[in-house]
């Protein structure tokens, strides 16, 4: 699966009811169980497959289409299966209110080629510093 941004926010994002410099945006890793899929409008299933804690986005720039922040750093990340998950790709979600039903999915980023097993390290993802950044409407 490629990278995608989820079809429900782009709307939301060019009718302005999404505000990424100052809404709160987050980021979870997502296990190898979990399959994209464009109807996600909300965190609440996506969830059943984080691995570890979220981690708050520090954004850092948004001009011309182009959305980039800070690389991200999960913290002290473990897993509870056997055999264990494997992290396979992040969710960046816009947190509202602290509700898994109001948030709502922004961009998936597979990582599925290079999974991470973890082992209670720090996990750190750096965005890509292309032209698109993290992503690109």
């Amino acid at each position: 699966m490629a990278s995608a941004i989820y079809p429900f926010v782009k709307g939301v994002i060019l009718n302005g009811c999404l505000d990424l410099y100052n809404d709160v945006i987050e980021a979870i890793l997502v296990d190898d169980s979990y399959v994209y899929s464009p109807a996600h409008d909300s965190i609440t299933t996506i969830r059943n497959y984080q691995v570890g804690s979220p981690c708050v986005l520090t954004v850092t720039y948004i001009a011309n289409g182009v959305f980039d922040a800070d690389d991200a750093t999960f913290t002290a990340v473990t897993t509870t299966t056997e055999p264990p998950q494997k992290v396979s790709g992040v969710v960046i979600y816009h947190n509202k209110n602290n509700s898994d039903s109001q948030s709502m999915p922004i961009v998936y980023i597979d990582c599925s080629s290079t999974p991470i097993t973890p082992n209670g390290s720090n996990i750190t993802v750096q965005w890509d510093n292309g032209p698109n950044k993290i992503f690109a409407l």
